[in-house]
């Protein structure tokens, strides 16, 4: 029983320098073995592309085409039923807009809310659509612009021939 009592008091140890060695060559392994990337001839350069081997010519494109709709005189609300009376909110809600205009700019050049105003904006856009079709249309409303107005707008372009209109801020 001697023997077995010796064993039992001898404290089991866990040996750690062979861990330490297999941890060591682990880490030997791995530093020997992994491949870095080069940066050298990745950096980030805009260089123009128009001149050297790969040139390539491309057209810039054009700024877009800008209309401007303001408002002229804002209106007044009249009854639909009678004209003649100011509408104060009837339960119903219709109302009429008497005098309302609006004026339009196109780029630089100025047309009048009228008939004729806009006869003659719906030609210039035609004009500009075929000088250069893939020209944008960025439509400004100021405040006090009815939708109706806006769908005015939308349907000169239309009748021009314009097709990338969008609205901005």
């Amino acid at each position: 029983m001697s023997v077995i009592q010796d064993i039992q008091s001898d404290e089991s140890r866990l040996e750690m320098t062979p861990m330490i060695d297999v941890t060591f060559l682990l880490l030997i392994f791995f530093l020997t073995t992994i491949r870095f990337k080069s940066l050298e001839g990745k950096l980030a350069a805009y260089l123009p592309k128009d001149q050297g081997l790969n040139s390539l010519v491309t057209d810039l494109p054009a700024d877009p085409m800008q209309l401007t709709v303001q408002v002229v005189t804002p209106g007044e609300r009249v009854q639909e039923s009678d004209p003649s009376r100011p509408w104060h909110g009837s339960a119903d809600g219709t109302f009429l807009l008497e005098g309302h205009q609006v004026a339009f700019q196109l780029d630089r050049a100025h047309f009048p809310g009228t008939a004729e105003g806009r006869a003659a904006l719906t030609e210039a856009l035609a004009a500009k659509a075929l000088a250069s079709p893939d020209r944008k249309l960025k439509i400004y409303t100021a405040a006090g612009v009815l939708h109706m107005d806006a769908v005015q707008v939308l349907d000169m372009c239309h009748a021009a021939g314009l097709t990338d209109v969008v609205f901005a801020k």
